[in-house]
């Protein structure tokens, strides 16, 4: 683990890192780098500083130019929802070729002076010896992690770790029931957070305030806006699409295929779709273009997804609309959890198929796996699901049908 640190013994606080450029650590490389000569001009905060290249939740290919205002608003917004100072000590465990990464932990030590642990990547059986022996206040979080932690528990608990004062799960949705779960097995405060790579932060739960089941409040320096389809703003309470503005959004955006985009001065509109409630706070709902229409009604997978985690053996799950021609797109199902598959049987379908559902969100069937499909930014949904393994064929009168290559033991 790479430690970037502040110590008393120097003047200025900080630690000094020997210079190595045979050294496997990227800190003792960069510190071998001749401080001279400096650049040819001085930089101005609206110059060009990144392209992020990144799938999104589309995993299509697409790339994006960001200022160096954007990367300290960035920071800026995440010092705010975690209440981060010089005092603290941060632990990140994912690559910063991701936007994410940056703008939770890198930014906010150049601003703070904060004490900056770095993993080459996450491992359960050592997360929490680095929390105890580093006494780590607070740490970066993914729902690939919580999830991690809560089907192989630890044993660890607040009492073990009391450095620890917050995590974070951003990158990919985490459910309230989850988030609940996590908290009342290792009493550690998680906060969610929202972002994007063309917008960083977009909202997050604050360190003083947090609602479950929500993304929380819009960040700190986000023009944040959810809009109709005409582009005009919703009444507080409606749904709408979320679009952006202000300094940390990008500049410009490419596609795979070479097209330039200036967005200078343009609102970005994310695709997503939520709701912000009496308090400010926000429930994204789903994805504009994931929505399933089932006779003229929009479902959203996120509700459906949201009630089907309600079931004690399931781990995930993610909603699919398939084709079908009386009802146009009916939903369906896939879902899994790793460790279930000699309890599970097709009855435990039963409590799903109630109460729950509005008559027309139910799924028509159910598909069964011991993993969900994934990005390769660990985010999963209807066109991973499509594009890893279920084939889907139209039959008339009925909703189309998926299949997986499953053991028999699972079903």
């Amino acid at each position: 683990m790479a430690l970037i640190s502040k110590a008393s013994s120097s003047p200025a606080g900080l630690t000094i890192i020997a210079g190595d450029p045979a050294s496997d650590e990227a800190f003792a490389q960069l510190a071998a780098v001749a401080a001279s000569p400096e650049l040819g001009r001085a930089y101005s905060e609206t110059d060009d500083a990144t392209i992020f290249c990144t799938s999104g939740t589309t995993d299509k290919p697409k790339n994006f130019l960001i200022d160096h205002l954007a990367h300290w608003s960035f920071g800026m917004s995440t010092i705010d929802q975690i209440g981060l100072t010089e005092e603290d000590k941060t632990l990140e465990f994912r690559s910063f070729g991701w936007n994410s990464p940056q703008g939770l932990s890198l930014m906010p030590w150049l601003a703070t002076g904060c004490t900056l642990h770095i993993a080459r990547r996450f491992s359960h059986s050592n997360f929490f010896k680095w929390i105890k022996n580093h006494e780590i206040t607070f740490s970066a979080g993914i729902p690939t992690v919580i999830n991690m932690l809560l089907d192989r528990p630890t044993g660890v608990t607040s009492k073990d770790v009391p450095s620890l004062r917050l995590m974070s799960s951003s990158t990919a949705p985490l459910t309230p029931e989850r988030w609940k779960q996590f908290e009342e097995a290792y009493g550690i405060n998680l906060l969610q957070f929202f972002g994007c790579s063309e917008g960083g932060w977009v909202c997050g739960n604050r360190h003083y305030a947090k609602k479950y089941g929500t993304v929380g409040p819009p960040a700190k320096h986000q023009e944040f806006l959810l809009v109709d389809e005409d582009g005009n703003a919703v009444a507080q309470g409606e749904e709408g699409e979320v679009t952006l503005g202000g300094p940390q959004c990008a500049k410009a955006s490419m596609t795979a295929e070479g097209v330039w985009e200036d967005l200078d001065g343009k609102r970005v509109r994310l695709g997503d779709l939520a709701v912000m409630d009496d308090e400010g706070f926000i429930t994204v709902t789903g994805r504009l273009k994931d929505l399933i229409i089932r006779g003229g009604v929009n479902i959203s997978p996120v509700e459906v997804d949201n009630v089907m985690m309600q079931h004690p053996k399931v781990y995930e799950a993610a909603a699919v609309g398939v084709p079908d021609f009386d009802l146009w797109r009916r939903s369906r199902r896939l879902y899994c959890r790793p460790g279930w598959h000699d309890s599970y049987r097709r009855r435990d379908q039963r409590p799903l198929r109630g109460d729950l559902w509005p008559i027309t969100a139910c799924p028509s069937s159910f598909t069964l796996s011991m993993r969900c499909p994934r990005t390769t930014a660990a985010k999963y949904g209807g066109r991973t699901c499509k594009k890893c393994g279920i084939r889907l064929t139209r039959r008339r009168n009925a909703a189309a049908s998926g299949s997986l290559n499953i053991p028999s033991s699972t079903i």
